[in-house]
């Protein structure tokens, strides 16, 4: 009697234990991430109607326990929990499988992937290939003194850099064993694109140019004195047959066939402007026009699509951002992913330059959105890299994610690993992100 009393008090007190230790393994804090930022708001519910019952100012662990739409419900370390708006979460699960930094290499300018093995990093006092982790080559001699590497080109083993002085001088050179060479001409340009396969088409005051980099040789002239349109270029587009050439006072197409230009104007639907920048996909042409008046000052910009099927011009003006600026915002980057376009808006406020957010033409739907924060982590969208449908955008708080699949944004930050926040560089290729800040490279990996 004695022995049975015991064992049901022996049975007790072990499911009593077993409940405890359960109880208390449910309750465990397990952090899966961080948030980072200050004046972070912590609210009870997934919304900015919700009471705010907490602020954090301090890079924080949480447990991220649901996600409603940009939403999180995380929990403390004390056990508290509250929801937190998405651009303030990183969680280590979407951190990489591996981070390798290159922090010897400091101020990146640029970088380029010439293939699986051969990553080109440009800083401000030099040209440097990276083998390998622990191997990285000086390129340097015949560097123009004075400029720095805007944006590297490569097709088989070439390789090709484009060099900036300023907002109107570039040049455009190519590597010849360990030195860079440039091209023996006097044409000045302000403009270059890239038409593949080692042709490139450059721009200036005094009309347009074709030369193969190959040779080098000149293949084709189109100077301003016989083609008067051509006068002070600003940006250049290959498509197909036909020459897209934007200028300070209008937007042109070239027949490269039969050397015909056509005019684009007001009659065609644009809104004018100085064209500045020009893109294109199979089925439409993308040109951003702005106007300054004479203090310099933005008073006007449109993005201008032009269907091909049908022919017909439409238009985007960033004019629904909030008032207070000093100048009309405008267009300054671009880039084509396979769902439409994306474009990085800035304005100017007290004579400080800021960005104003990103727009994206939905091909599909033939419509526009408008991402800003609290959408987006960050306004100032320095430039784009794409792969596959995912979109990485340079900003001065990390890299910002897109996936065209989900809709889903996200971030990249010093949080997850990187030197930098504020980014200046990026490239991609395969599963590999390599991105450049002041501080040196990080290597990321994209598979989670």
């Amino acid at each position: 009697m004695i022995n049975m009393i015991n064992i049901k008090r022996f049975i007790l007190l072990l499911v009593l234990w077993a409940f405890l230790v359960s109880s208390a393994y449910a309750a465990a804090f397990t952090p899966d991430g961080n948030l980072v930022g200050n004046n972070i708001p912590v609210r009870s519910g997934p919304g900015t109607s919700f009471k705010i019952i907490k602020i954090i100012n301090q890079v924080t662990p949480i447990q991220s326990i649901e996600k409603q739409g940009d939403w999180y419900k995380v929990k403390f370390q004390d056990n508290s929990e509250g929801w937190v708006i998405g651009y303030f979460v990183a969680l280590t699960k979407q951190a990489p499988g591996s981070i390798i930094t290159f922090d010897k290499l400091k101020d990146i300018k640029a970088l380029g992937i010439q293939n699986e093995n051969d990553v080109w990093a440009a800083t401000s006092f030099g040209i440097f290939l990276i083998e390998s982790t622990t191997k990285v080559v000086p390129y340097n001699d015949g560097y123009p003194l004075g400029y720095e590497v805007e944006k590297f080109y490569f097709d088989n083993n070439n390789v090709y850099a484009l060099f900036k002085k300023g907002d109107n001088d570039r040049k455009i050179m190519y590597l010849k064993g360990k030195k860079w060479v440039g091209l023996d001409t006097k044409f000045e340009y302000n403009t270059v694109y890239y038409q593949g396969d080692s042709y490139f088409w450059l721009g200036g005051k005094n009309g347009i140019e074709l030369w193969d980099l190959k040779g080098p040789k000149l293949v084709s002239s189109f100077p301003e004195k016989e083609y008067h349109a051509f006068s002070s270029v600003l940006s250049i587009y290959r498509d197909s047959n036909d020459l897209w050439v934007g200028t300070e006072k209008g937007l042109y197409m070239l027949d490269l066939k039969t050397n015909k230009i056509t005019t684009y104007s007001e009659k065609n639907h644009l809104i004018m402007g100085a064209f500045t920048l020009i893109l294109g996909d199979k089925d439409r042409i993308y040109a951003v026009s702005r106007e300054t008046n004479m203090l310099g000052l933005n008073i006007s910009c449109a993005l201008n699509i032009y269907d091909k099927k049908t022919h017909k011009w439409i238009n985007y003006l960033p004019a629904d951002y909030p008032p207070g600026i000093t100048s009309y915002p405008w267009i300054e980057k671009g880039i084509i992913t396979d769902d439409g376009a994306w474009f990085s808006v800035f304005q100017e406020q007290s004579t400080l330059i800021t960005g104003y957010g990103v727009v994206h033409y939905i091909s599909k739907d033939n419509k526009f959105k408008d991402y800003y924060v609290p959408k987006i982590y960050s306004d100032s969208i320095m430039g784009f890299v794409y792969q596959k449908g995912k979109l990485y955008m340079m900003s001065p708080k990390g890299v910002l994610t897109y996936n065209e699949a989900t809709g889903d944004f996200g971030k990249i930050t010093k949080a997850d690993g990187l030197l930098d926040n504020d980014i200046k560089a990026l490239a991609v290729y395969g599963n590999t992100l390599w991105i450049g800040g002041p501080q040196g490279i990080t290597r990321y990996n994209l598979e989670k």
